[in-house]
């Protein structure tokens, strides 16, 4: 019942903070905006060129299904800055102590901690993902 409280505690301090909220944003609205861009571009020149056809491309254009994953590497940079702000957060918000004091159980509250973190990178990551790569090309 531990796990579950402290599951809990985690999910609601990963939602509220204003972090979450600037990723959330950076990733739906930032990268979205990129991978149309790159998108428009492929389909400007045709999704089927090669420098044989136009000979303003340096090489053929990837199958349709590497397509989009250009815009990816944006969201790791993302998930490493969240993950750096979050780890600063509870030390200088002093939420850590807050957290060790509620959870006397240190591998319940170890657990509790890599999996909120690991649930949340994964949603995000995933959302941005699938929900780009719709977008962008139908």
């Amino acid at each position: 019942m531990a796990l579950i409280y402290s599951l809990h505690s985690e999910i609601l301090k990963l939602l509220y903070r204003r972090a979450t909220h600037v990723v959330l944003f950076l990733i739906l609205v930032f990268q979205t905006f990129l991978a149309n861009i790159g998108a428009s571009q492929i389909v400007s020149v045709g999704i089927h060129a090669t420098p044989e056809t136009n000979p303003e491309l340096a090489e053929a254009i990837p199958p349709i299904e590497f397509l989009g994953f250009d815009v990816t590497l944006f969201g790791v940079f993302i998930m490493i800055i969240l993950g750096s702000i979050y780890g600063a957060e509870e030390y200088k918000c002093s939420a850590i102590r807050t957290s060790l004091l509620s959870i006397t159980n240190r591998s319940t509250f170890l657990v509790s901690k890599t999996l909120v973190k690991s649930l949340l990178k994964q949603s995000l990551y995933g959302l941005f993902g699938s929900s780009l790569f719709k977008l962008s090309f139908g």
